[in-house]
């Protein structure tokens, strides 16, 4: 603690009047406190003749300021004039500065802009402000002031010392846009198909989504590279796509090229139609084409040869017509039937006889109460009519007479 001394230097002096000359003298006397300063005196003192003038000069101690003149004298400057025309008293005045030192973390960092400048007086503010160099972004302050406020006050009550931090600007978070999605160039109306991109990067490593954009004012909605969409109408239509920051969603990427994708009418299934006969026997009257759209009505008309007799469709046809027709809702198969006319090519009469047809499909291991189909076919009558074909099941049973197409189900 600094303990305050005043030193007064008073001479108390008679006034003599010294008749022989006239003169009167005056006493100055001159206070302040040691611990700030001295004063010094010209001439000396402190007894001074009538309207002598004295000059008296502050001299502040280190870490000290002259604050003023009080008293008999005034003013701010370091020397004042006095006129010992009475005996008067001053003052000098001083006050403890205190000093403020800044510097910059790193240096190339920035500086620290100061106002006003010291030494300073107890308790004044001083205003401390970062300046960030080109390329580096203030981060707070340090040793006697703290925070990030910027500027922000110190309060001068002691020497102090600030520190501004700055560090290197990071650069915006940018994304780079997608590649152009891949996929069909042409779906049908109605179907779903499939997209992919790729290729977007965040320039801090955060993980991206993307969102495809249809073309027909729909979007997938933001998730992984590939996304699937069903159009509803026929037209032409450009697939893009854009990426965005998973962390930070307001950061995104420009929208890539578009990938052109035509829609068209849905196409209708085809199907394969497989006639088969015996071409010593006779042949089958068909359309070129193996291959037909679904829900077309084939033709198919037998004409047996010469010593030869038609006598039924078999497999994915029925019936003894010449003339039979097929609707192609899947692959199929048809066989045209054909025997010797009068049977086995006898060339006469004769009673009528039925060959022994043959299974030409169905499963050999069936469970239990499970409906299960078989195909029959090779029959035919030696008179050219009509045949009908029962199934024996082997458990007892047999079906009833009728189409070469029956099923079963065993119950044991």
């Amino acid at each position: 603690m600094k303990r305050k001394f005043y030193v007064s230097i008073i001479f108390l002096v008679c006034l003599l009047s010294f008749s022989a000359f006239g003169y009167a003298q005056y006493t100055l006397t001159v206070t302040y406190d040691t611990a700030g300063g001295s004063v010094s005196q010209n001439p000396p003192g402190p007894v001074y003749t009538d309207s002598t003038t004295v000059s008296l000069t502050a001299n502040p101690n280190p870490n000290y300021v002259f604050l003023g003149w009080g008293g008999d004298a005034s003013g701010m400057d370091f020397t004042v004039y006095v006129v010992m025309d009475s005996n008067k008293s001053v003052t000098a005045n001083f006050a403890i500065t205190y000093n403020l030192t800044w510097d910059a973390s790193p240096a190339d960092g920035g500086y620290v802009d100061v106002s006003p400048m010291g030494p300073y007086g107890e308790g004044v503010p001083v205003t401390v402000e970062a300046i960030a160099n080109n390329g580096y972004v203030f981060t707070g302050w340090g040793s006697d002031a703290s925070g990030t406020a910027n500027p922000t006050t110190v309060y001068m009550d002691s020497n102090k010392s600030v520190i501004a931090y700055f560090e290197l600007e990071t650069p915006p978070e940018t994304i780079t846009m997608p590649y152009a999605p891949t996929g069909p160039a042409s779906v049908e109306k109605g179907i779903s198909a499939s997209f992919s991109s790729g290729g977007a990067t965040s320039s801090i490593g955060h993980p991206v989504q993307y969102q495809f954009f249809w073309g027909d004012g729909t979007d997938s909605g933001w998730g992984g590279p590939s996304a699937s969409h069903t159009w509803t109408s026929t037209g032409a239509y450009s697939v893009m796509v854009q990426a965005r920051c998973q962390n930070d969603q307001s950061i995104m990427s420009g929208i890539s090229e578009g990938l052109a994708v035509a829609v068209t009418e849905p196409q209708l299934p085809t199907y394969t139609l497989t006639v088969n006969y015996d071409i010593a026997m006779g042949s089958v009257n068909h359309p070129p084409s193996a291959e037909y759209t679904s829900g077309s009505e084939i033709t198919l008309t037998a004409n047996p040869m010469e010593g030869f007799v038609f006598t039924g469709w078999s497999g994915d046809a029925g019936g003894t017509l010449l003339t039979t027709t097929v609707t192609m809702t899947s692959n199929k198969s048809v066989t045209a039937n054909f025997i010797p006319d009068g049977g086995g090519g006898g060339g006469g009469g004769g009673a009528e006889t039925v060959n022994m047809p043959t299974i030409v499909s169905g499963p050999d291991n069936v469970d239990v109460g499970t409906f299960e189909s078989y195909a029959a076919s090779g029959a035919w009558s030696s008179l050219g009519h009509e045949i009908e074909y029962q199934f024996s099941w082997g458990d007892g049973t047999t079906s009833d007479w009728g189409m070469p197409n029956q099923g079963h189900s065993w119950t044991s």
